[in-house]
């Protein structure tokens, strides 16, 4: 408990600076990379000399939008693996095999589809194949009948194996995984299936979960979608299961960069602490892994670092380099492109707090808000329920504060579901689907899902 609130009041500090805002005085080098727009930008454009202090280095992504008179999208090579165990039986299989077919109308010429379902065991539907032949793809998906139990990992592996036969980079290879059950056949771990899911993005495949109804494991869903860089939703039934696969066709056509690696070096004196998005820290040096940047849609990397009181007086070296590799999509070419970012030391406090920057601070509430709705369902569980709530209540009043201070409707947003949460969280009857909720929610936080 005093760790999580440390990190609010961190949070509530933070947003109490904001007096006024300027600029970022980072370094930008402006490569000619078409697809993709990184904005480097440190939470300090000061700091105080001879002071051991916590800064944030926040990378964003921005996929350019394409002229659509001259840029076609990406080939889509898909695997739909789809749960027909017997829970699925009655209305939810029927609508699952309706959405599937609609999926089908979505591809075009150049993708390929495959089609796994799995009960008790895995099954291929549908090998790998292009769209000659869509009628009888259909035809096969309305052979599927629900029974058996839920072979989820052996589901998944095959989708992944399906996907191998035409993997690449000039692509997007993406398993589309559906279920409403927990996995009962063969790994059934939340660790097994994040084990698959990081040896998935290192070959270039991610998994996107649409858990449906209050059956499934949203941990393990949750875990296999963010260890492979997928997306993942809760549905608490299968009414909005077509417009959610729509969604996420609608994002992965508009991809625009492949094969996405952010690396950062810290300077001497900087020690990073911690990252998000499944980043890994080795020294100096941070690895994050991203599989796809999308048009017109900003994903980031947010890196908490300290830097140490003995640093120089005026720091002429960058505090951090800033490398971003990927496969440009319309160009077919791998881009490599550089910034680095610097601040100043100063002796005045107030000149560091009012010149913190607001894009950097809005990004720091919302992972705060994300660690601790986390926290908050690991009290719940272990039936600390009024500890739960207080925590969701104070979290939902520093992002309305925040929300207020730095302009931010997201953060406003965010807070007002925070505080829906918090009203839930008591009832037993509630919680179950209020859990799954807050999995989701925190989910598209962390990964900066729209």
């Amino acid at each position: 408990m005093k760790i999580t609130f440390t990190i609010i009041k961190r949070a509530v500090g933070f947003c109490a600076a904001l007096m006024m805002l300027t600029a970022i005085n980072a370094q930008n080098a402006h490569a000619d990379n078409p697809s993709v727009q990184i904005t480097s930008q440190l939470s300090h454009s000061y700091i105080m000399t001879g002071q051991n202090q916590k800064v944030y280095l926040k990378v964003g992504l921005r996929g350019t939008k394409p002229d659509s008179a001259k840029m076609q999208r990406p080939p889509i090579n898909l695997a739909l693996v789809l749960d027909k165990s017997g829970s699925m039986s009655g209305q939810k299989i029927e609508d699952v095999k309706q959405a599937a077919k609609a999926m089908i109308d979505r591809l075009q010429s150049g993708d390929t589809i495959s089609i796994v379902i799995y009960d008790d065991r895995s099954q291929v539907l549908v090998p790998t194949t292009h769209l000659e032949n869509a009628e009888l793809i259909r035809q096969r998906i309305d052979s599927i009948t629900a029974n058996g139990g839920t072979a989820l990992y052996d589901g998944v592996t095959d989708g992944a194996h399906e996907l191998m036969n035409y993997v690449s980079d000039n692509q997007i290879n993406r398993v589309i995984l559906l279920s409403d059950g927990l996995a009962n056949v063969g790994p059934q771990s939340t660790e097994e299936l994040g084990r698959l899911g990081l040896d998935l993005i290192q070959q270039g495949i991610s998994v996107s979960t649409i858990g449906i109804g209050e059956g499934y494991n949203e941990d393990l869903m949750s875990t296999l979608a963010a260890k492979s860089d997928g997306f993942h939703r809760f549905l608490a039934n299968t009414a909005d299961l077509y417009s959610t696969l729509d969604w996420e066709m609608g994002k992965i056509s508009s991809a625009v960069a492949n094969d996405v690696t952010v690396k950062l070096k810290f300077a001497r004196g900087v020690r990073p602490l911690s990252v998000g998005r499944e980043g890994v820290i080795n020294g100096q040096e941070v690895t994050v892994k991203i599989n796809q940047v999308y048009s017109d849609h900003e994903i980031y990397v947010l890196t908490e670092a300290e830097i140490m009181p003995d640093i120089g007086q005026h720091i002429v070296s960058p505090i951090a380099d800033v490398n971003l590799l990927y496969f440009d999509m319309a160009s077919k070419n791998n881009i490599d492109n550089w910034q680095y970012v610097s601040t100043k030391v100063t002796n005045d406090q107030n000149l560091v707090n009012t010149t913190l920057n607001r894009d950097v601070l809005i990004a720091v509430n919302e992972q705060n808000a994300a660690a601790i709705q986390k926290t908050a369902i690991d009290l719940r569980d272990q039936g600390k329920v009024h500890d739960a709530k207080a925590l969701l209540d104070e979290m939902a009043e520093t992002l309305k504060k925040a929300g207020e201070l730095l302009a931010s409707p997201r953060l406003t947003k965010y807070s007002e579901a925070i505080e829906d949460s918090a009203q839930k969280i008591e009832d037993d009857a509630q919680w179950n689907e209020n859990r799954k909720q807050n999995t989701s929610t925190m989910f598209s936080v962390s990964f900066n899902v729209t």
